[in-house]
């Protein structure tokens, strides 16, 4: 994971919105100009594709499809991931737990606010001011 989305994600936590919707902004840009990260897409659209019932692959490759700006696609995986869990038996070695669900919930909070926010421009020569 980016530095930049962990600016971000903490910046969320602060209450600090703003600044992290421009960290998370930062990170997508710099994850669409990597090759790395389009491979790493296809690589996980391929492990969901194979095994469509794990939660986990779904919850991975939304957070992928997160770091790239694909928010609308990266909400459907993580809608598919929460079903999934709950058709689950409550005992089941495959039921998401609770640092996966936390993931889960800070996952759906930045997609849901970044794509409600996309329209609204962002300086990336601007990046979050860092407290001292």
């Amino acid at each position: 994971m980016s530095l930049w989305i962990r600016l971000g994600d903490a910046t969320w936590r602060g209450g600090k919105l703003e600044r992290a919707r421009t960290a998370w902004f930062q990170a997508a840009q710099l994850h669409r100009a990597s090759t790395d990260g389009e491979t790493s897409i296809c690589s996980m659209a391929r492990a969901v594709a194979l095994n469509p019932q794990a939660a986990r692959s779904r919850l991975d490759y939304a957070e992928l499809l997160c770091a790239v700006g694909n928010w609308a696609e990266s909400l459907a995986q993580l809608r598919a991931a929460e079903r999934i869990d709950r058709a689950l038996v409550p005992n089941s070695v495959e039921r998401l737990r609770g640092v996966q669900i936390d993931r889960l919930k800070l996952l759906r909070a930045r997609a849901g606010y970044l794509l409600s926010r996309q329209d609204l421009p962002v300086d990336p020569a601007r990046p979050p001011q860092m407290r001292r």
